[in-house]
């Protein structure tokens, strides 16, 4: 494991910590940047420094030395200095030392309050030493995930029970046996809605493909603190769609979130969104069974899941973007992957995420353990077939012509009233563009309003051959 780190970072960034520790420091690395750089792999978006100086010093110093490029951290006692590069890291979080109200501002007192050993190590720019007061040195060597101080770890911040799962996910780790009985049955009363959606995005951004991962998701939402991140879905543990088979909605929903295939480049549906997708798409069928309702499909409790879809995703701090995206996909989990192209069109016109919701509909097949080999292989032919059509029917649509515009050249000519020119053509290529961002707008009003308006921006004079 390499511990010499000034040469890991490109020269750019070496400059640039060289320049920090000169002016604020001594500078730390620690947290991600740190446990990165110790295992030699590519930095993620942010490098974190700890500072011994206190943070209002920091800006000043940083301020008169032109670092400009400063706003206010995350966090109370940071700041973060936005370095405008495409590369990873992009920016730079400066932090000031925890401590306890009987202790001064040192090194190890900061580490003590942080969550796990592996992320409670401080490397002094630029040639060390390594502080490492909780062996996570050796537990990253061997991927062990422990809690630097047991149950007063989680007092400090609850949430600490999840982020414990996270990078036992991410880091495809052990965890000290000890410490997972702590976190599964943490409370997490005190912890924000949105804090909570944070850190779940985080885990369900997580490829989660090898078996090791697998095992500690399962094991995360079968456990006590699973009631404690959705507590509106408990019910689903109680509800089973098929009386010849011991899975619940509970297990179909987890393992449909597993067994979705990660989205391609550019899509606009990404991979926590899908999850999320899976994990609450029957949250209204709680309400329904504890009404004593019989069980019929999704539909039957559709209202009560939107209504329910966005009181959850709106607590919990979700975009108005992501909330639309979800809501415009789960209604449509019972399509078929044949479905014509009339109805693909459809859906692509009322702003479906197609792609999303096919991996979606794959998965919910996928996550029955009883669906035969043969079965999954007709599956995984029939996905693929769905998908081709997709991307085929895209590009079709994205390909208008003038031909295809639901106004004629002249149409335009009759609306505009104006003598035949190049300022019809120079229309009709704007109105080709308009309506391939949203193919629902090739229809004649919405054509002739966005002619209206076209010619209000344009000089109509300035086109040879107009009046």
């Amino acid at each position: 494991m390499n511990t010499n780190l000034h040469n890991h970072f490109n020269p750019m960034i070496n400059q640039l910590l060289d320049d920090l520790h000169r002016l604020i420091g001594p500078v730390y690395l620690v947290g991600g940047g740190l446990r990165e750089s110790l295992l030699d792999q590519p930095l993620s978006s942010e490098l974190d420094l700890l500072v011994l100086l206190p943070l209002e010093i920091c800006r000043h110093r940083l301020m008169a030395a032109g670092f400009q490029n400063l706003t206010p951290g995350n966090k109370y006692n940071s700041l973060l200095l936005h370095l405008n590069r495409e590369e990873e890291p992009r920016e730079i979080s400066i932090t000031t030392c925890r401590h306890r109200p009987s202790q001064r501002p040192t090194v190890k007192e900061d580490l003590l309050h942080r969550d796990i050993t592996v992320n409670a190590m401080a490397y002094q720019w630029p040639d060390g030493p390594l502080t490492d007061p909780f062996h996570g040195l050796e537990d990253l060597a061997h991927r062990r995930i422990r809690l630097v101080n047991g149950a007063t770890t989680l007092q400090n911040d609850p949430l600490r029970a999840v982020r414990f799962y996270r990078f036992l996910l991410q880091l495809q780790g052990e965890p000290d046996m000890d410490d997972l009985a702590l976190v599964e049955r943490y409370s997490l009363e005190w912890v924000t809605e949105e804090r909570l959606r944070n850190e779940l995005d985080k885990i369900f951004s997580l490829p989660l493909e090898s078996e090791q991962s697998r095992k500690w998701f399962l094991r995360l939402f079968n456990s006590p603190l699973a009631y404690e991140i959705v507590p509106a879905l408990q019910g689903l543990k109680s509800i089973f769609p098929d009386p010849n088979h011991q899975e619940s909605l509970w297990d179909l929903s987890i393992n449909m979130m597993l067994h979705i295939p990660p989205p391609e480049e550019g899509e606009d549906m990404p991979l926590a969104d899908l999850r999320w997708c899976a994990l609450l798409h029957e949250i209204g069928r709680v309400k329904g069974q504890e009404e004593g309702n019989r069980l019929h499909g999704q539909g039957h409790y559709f209202d009560e899941t939107i209504r329910l879809l966005e009181l959850f995703m709106t607590s919990h701090g979700f975009s108005k973007r992501r909330i639309r995206r979800i809501l415009n996909i789960i209604p449509h989990l019972d399509f078929d992957l044949f479905a014509t192209d009339r109805a693909l069109r459809r859906l692509i016109q009322n702003h479906v995420p197609l792609e999303g919701l096919f991996r979606l509909l794959k998965a919910k097949r996928d996550a029955s353990v009883h669906l035969e080999e043969d079965e999954r292989l007709k599956l995984a032919e029939k996905y693929r077939r769905a998908m081709r059509r997709c991307q085929i029917l895209r590009q079709a649509l994205s390909r208008f012509s003038v031909q295809d515009l639901a106004i004629s050249g002249g149409d335009i000519m009759e609306l505009i009233r104006l003598r035949p020119g190049p300022w019809v053509g120079k229309l009709q290529e704007h109105l080709i563009s308009w309506v391939t961002e949203d193919p629902s707008r090739n229809r004649r009003p919405e054509l002739e309003k966005r002619c209206w308006e076209w010619v209000a921006e344009n000089d109509m004079f300035s086109f040879e051959g107009e009046v």
